[in-house]
């Protein structure tokens, strides 16, 4: 009897064990909590913008679409809808894109960091491509072809029509395929 009671004894945690368990399980505790509190932040700073971000594309959204002269509110309210959603969508994917090349250079090996960055360059092109197509299906939903030049010509604040013109007025000789290259 003797023997179990000094080998329960012997098992029995010391109270400067029991302090020193204790705070390493507080210690422990704190750094996950804080881990855990800068992977959220990081989360979150890409998926939720700013106010004065928000406040910035509903005002550019707004002279964009009311240049379409949409008279049924439905559809004017899911154009607003779905241009600020591509915004929002765009900076999300540029944003990430320009963490991962962050990433690249802080942590690949200096002589992997061009093909790394280029990878991500090209997924990040991929992505955008894949991006616009459903962007311009949701529009057609809503949309004549023509309203929907005018929405593009908003948002890339009619880049397009300045290179377009610029061409030809460089270029007169140009062949109508080569016109609709340039265009396309």
């Amino acid at each position: 009897m003797k023997r179990v009671t000094l080998a329960m004894y012997m098992l029995q945690p010391s109270s400067a064990t029991k302090r020193s368990f204790s705070i390493s399980v507080y210690v422990t505790t704190i750094i996950i909590a804080c881990l855990f509190s800068n992977a959220l932040r990081a989360q979150t700073s890409s998926a939720s913008p700013t106010p004065e971000y928000q406040r910035v594309i509903k005002e550019r959204v707004t002279k964009i679409v009311d240049v379409l002269e949409i008279t049924d509110s439905k559809k004017y309210n899911n154009a607003l809808e779905t241009i600020s959603s591509q915004y929002f969508a765009l900076n999300d994917i540029h944003e990430k894109s320009k963490e991962k090349i962050a990433q690249i250079k802080k942590e690949a090996p200096a002589e992997k960091q061009s093909e790394e960055i280029k990878k991500e360059d090209e997924i990040k092109s991929g992505v955008l491509k894949q991006q616009h197509d459903r962007f311009i299906a949701q529009l057609k939903k809503d949309l004549s072809d023509a309203q929907i030049e005018k929405v593009k010509n908003g948002m890339t604040y009619n880049v397009l029509n300045v290179t377009y013109t610029a061409y030809q007025d460089m270029i007169p000789s140009l062949t109508t395929e080569q016109k609709d290259k340039i265009y396309t």
